[in-house]
């Protein structure tokens, strides 16, 4: 084995990357490959293990694809596959990441989605080609700890090895330090900010150890944020008093809390030993959370050590915040993980506190925090984030749409909610409303089991018997896939569940649907370049976001569609790409209000955090991306490229 410093001496002039090299990818794809291709990547595009990747500004997109790296060793042109592995040096472990969101814009070269800056992990150690047997290499990645990939590299590849650099050197020459990535296996998947992502490449008991990194936020700072919030009135979610052991480091990560009540001996004795509440917040916590402890800000006792706060780190906690005192401050300020807090105090937590409860609502520092909260601090403080919209919020939104529409089209809001409570008090609002149904997501955040989905659904559909609910699936976004066998579950056990809205570019799984729910379930596309594609297989239309910018192409579309006018219904799909394009250029849905203000239809383009508003890069894209769907547009939007 070898340190990850040697990978860049000498520095690489290029990396390889190939398309598709295994059975379970092409599989899953649908196409099995005669033959390797390959796309290039630029040496800057590498990064080391434990490095933050950022997704660039605006981009929601990001997927991981584990892979094995090959380092070339020495010069190779017009090598035989015999000796092809004579001038591979090392071989190690490689994430591939990927933005989705600029696939279309790269039209196959993959330049713009994954050729960005850093966003190739290598490492963390190399094993020497020569003392490995590449017929026995087994890949494997992790998503927070769940096993996501899983090959026998000589068992899978359709290509071995030798054949992509035998086939590579007919045409050009590798040298020393070159990176061929030899492609994924099946497994691959979009990640959510804070998901760890870890890779490792083994040959028995010789290991390159896991290739750790944390899918993070662009920064923004705190002050920002803190404005921002200020904006949209909301002025109680900025921490008091807190100051951090590693101010250098940013914190990004959903709350994870902990409450303590104030001392009573006989409590302490029952609740305080053993496997405490807070012992058991540290033990649940996940990677990319962060541990948010209400002391009462209470200052004469510690409530978090070393000890502990180290097994968060260990656990891939992105920060620990309290209003209390902490103790040994300064092996907490040695530890990777920020630490916010009010005091130092040497006294231990038994002194002032007993451990109650974790997973709820709590008050730390001025703010009341709930699980699931989004919670973001650097040097200046802490800011926490509640969902975008209060129920009230929205229920106000249902009520003037509901007004708007006045039953001259189907009304379909959106009611789910990362809460039960909040989702059924927002789908009886519908019902009250008049709505047609009401289209409800999967919790997200939680990563609920599919037996923990069907049980909210069906709690919703148990009480609303009167009003069709329909399924969103966006994985993406929430961090869990309802199974198409546990939507047939439910449409067998209750008759209001009447489809599901599909918000996932995986084709087959579309498909399956409909073959295991049965033909007469209603599905909807939520990708726009799949709304088309969809009609073919038997879905029943699409909620569009283009729609915003091109109404009516979007319904003549459907409408030729169904009416048998095929190639009209595609030629129109086609010119809708740069439209799309306009509305994935940052942060969906930033690009469509700033469009609709240019023409003059919205007041303002205003998003709350986190999300921004678009950047000026963004609107000269934009600009652009509208005269080349300029054909698509009505009135007054025509106005924009004229």
């Amino acid at each position: 084995m070898a340190a990850m410093t040697q990978l860049l001496s000498p520095p690489p002039t290029k990396i390889v990357a190939v398309h598709v090299s295994y059975r379970s990818r092409a599989t899953q794809r649908g196409v099995l490959p005669s033959f390797p291709s390959y796309f290039l990547k630029p040496p800057s595009a590498l990064a080391a293990s434990g490095d933050a990747i950022e997704r660039p500004p605006g981009c929601g997109l990001l997927a991981f694809e584990g892979e094995v790296a090959l380092v070339i060793g020495t010069r190779a042109s017009r090598v035989h596959r015999d000796a092809a592995w004579g001038h591979v040096a090392w071989v190690t472990a490689a994430n591939d990441f990927a933005v989705y969101d600029l696939r279309y814009a790269d039209r196959g070269g993959n330049v713009r989605s994954k050729g960005i800056d850093r966003l190739t992990p290598l490492g963390p150690r190399l094993l020497d080609a020569g003392e490995i047997d590449p017929g026995q290499l087994r890949l494997r990645t992790w998503t927070n700890g769940k096993l996501a990939q899983d090959a026998k590299v000589g068992e899978e590849l359709l290509f071995g090895f030798e054949d992509m650099i035998a086939d590579l050197t007919r045409l050009m020459t590798l040298e020393p330090g070159d990176v061929i990535l030899t492609g994924t296996p099946a497994g691959s998947t979009v990640v959510e900010p804070g998901d760890l992502v870890e890779v490792e490449v083994t040959d028995g008991d010789v290991t390159t150890g896991r290739l750790q990194t944390l899918a993070e936020f662009t920064q923004v700072s705190t002050a920002t944020l803190a404005y921002q919030l200020r904006r949209r009135g909301l002025n109680g979610l900025t921490m008091d008093g807190l100051r951090s052991t590693r101010p250098d480091r940013p914190m990004v990560g959903f709350a994870r809390t902990l409450r303590y009540l104030p001392l009573r001996e006989d409590l302490s004795a029952r609740y305080g030993a053993g496997m405490n509440a807070q012992k058991q917040a540290v033990e649940q916590i996940r990677p990319g959370e962060v541990l948010v402890i209400d002391a009462r800000g209470e200052t004469t006792a510690g409530t978090i050590g070393d000890i502990l706060a180290l097994r968060a780190q260990t656990r891939g906690a992105a920060g620990i915040v309290t209003d209390g005192a902490i103790r040994d401050a300064a092996r907490l300020a040695a530890l990777d993980i920020p630490t916010y807090h009010a005091a130092v105090h040497p006294a231990v937590l038994g002194r002032r506190h007993v451990p109650w409860e974790c997973g709820v609502t709590v008050a730390c520092a001025g703010v009341t925090v709930q699980p699931g909260d989004l919670v973001v601090g650097d040097g200046d403080g802490v800011v926490v984030f509640p969902p975008a919209q209060t129920v009230a919020e929205r229920i106000t939104a249902m009520t003037e749409a509901s007004a708007v529409i006045a039953d001259r089209v189907p009304f379909l809001p959106g009611t789910g909610s990362a809460r039960l409570d909040e989702t059924l008090e927002l789908t009886a609002a519908a019902a009250e409303l008049g709505a047609d149904a009401a289209l409800v997501i999967t919790p997200y955040y939680a990563r609920p089991t599919q037996e923990g989905l069907f049980q909210w659904y069906a709690t919703v559909a148990q009480q609303n018997p009167g009003l069709p609910i329909v399924v969103y699936n966006v994985p993406s976004r929430t961090a869990v896939d309802i199974a198409p066998e546990t939507i047939a579950r439910l449409r067998r056990r209750f008759d209001n569940i009447v489809g599901v809205k599909e918000t996932t570019r995986d084709f087959e799984h579309f498909s399956r649907v409909l073959q295991v729910c049965g033909r007469d379930t209603l599905v909807w596309s939520g990708i726009e370049l799949l709304c088309l594609p969809l009609l073919a297989l038997g879905g029943v239309g699409f909620v569009s976001a283009v729609a915003n910018l091109a109404p009516a192409a979007v319904a003549q579309m459907y409408e030729l569609w169904t009416a048998g006018e095929h190639d009209k219904a595609r030629d129109i799909h086609y010119e809708l790409h740069p439209l799309v394009d306009v509305i994935f250029i940052e942060t969906n849905p930033a690009p469509a209000k700033w469009v609709l203000q240019q023409a003059g239809l919205l007041e303002s383009a205003h998003v709350r955090p986190p999300l921004a508003a678009v950047s000026s890069t963004g609107q000269q894209r934009i600009t652009e991306l509208l005269q080349a769907g300029a054909s698509m547009l009505g009135p007054p939007l025509d106005r924009l490229t004229g």
